[in-house]
């Protein structure tokens, strides 16, 4: 795979996306509310950060339910008291905590999940250097909601995948693999990418 970056294509008013990764192309879902330019993200805005590079942080799988994933990036098997602080106020916020160290961790994102959306997790490294309390937190690369129709179900400002295209995507991450996440209204030319009926890249 000659190209290790990864590259999302998004609309800002609509949630089906685009990623590009080597010779690969995936169908996948992002924000309800669709994206926004990372300088302007905050807290619970429900759209996905346009911007980058993002460095991947780690991956994050459900031993319970797959097999330990293949890849070369920083890995970790999900307990069921792990959590990502996402009150800005927190001093933790935007990392990943355990809800059994501390009872300030009332708001948080749940990562050991009754359904199936963090199964396979990954830190895709937005707001988590110089965190900026406020400007997002807990967005991740995961698996889509509809994995008949993955780019069907949006999320909360993630990036959704299709299960075995993240697999696919996790075997092929190396230590200097990087995300950009890019508008699709101001490629260049060369880059111009197709819309459906709705606006939604495809």
């Amino acid at each position: 795979m000659a190209d290790k970056n990864i590259i999302v294509f998004v609309s800002e008013q609509n949630s089906k996306a685009k990623v590009e990764f080597g010779d690969k192309t995936y169908e996948v879902v992002i924000g309800k509310a669709g994206a926004i330019d990372e300088t302007q993200k905050i807290e619970g805005d429900l759209k996905t950060p346009i911007g980058g590079p993002y460095k991947i942080m780690k991956v994050y799988y459900r031993k319970d339910r797959l097999d330990k994933p293949q890849t070369s990036v920083p890995l970790a098997a999900l307990e069921e008291d792990d959590i990502w602080v996402d009150n800005p106020e927190n001093t933790r916020y935007n990392q990943p905590a355990k809800r059994s160290d501390s009872s300030e961790y009332s708001s948080h994102e749940t990562l050991y999940r009754g359904d199936h959306l963090y199964d396979l997790l990954v830190d895709i490294g937005f707001n988590r250097e110089n965190i900026k309390p406020g400007k997002g937190s807990a967005i991740f690369l995961h698996l889509s909601r509809d994995q008949e129709h993955p780019n069907s179900t949006p999320t909360a400002g993630c990036i959704g995948f299709k299960k075995e295209n993240l697999l696919e995507l996790i075997q092929n991450l190396d230590k200097n693999t990087q995300i950009y996440i890019k508008n699709f209204k101001y490629l260049p030319a060369d880059e111009l990418i197709r819309l459906d009926d709705t606006g939604g890249v495809v």
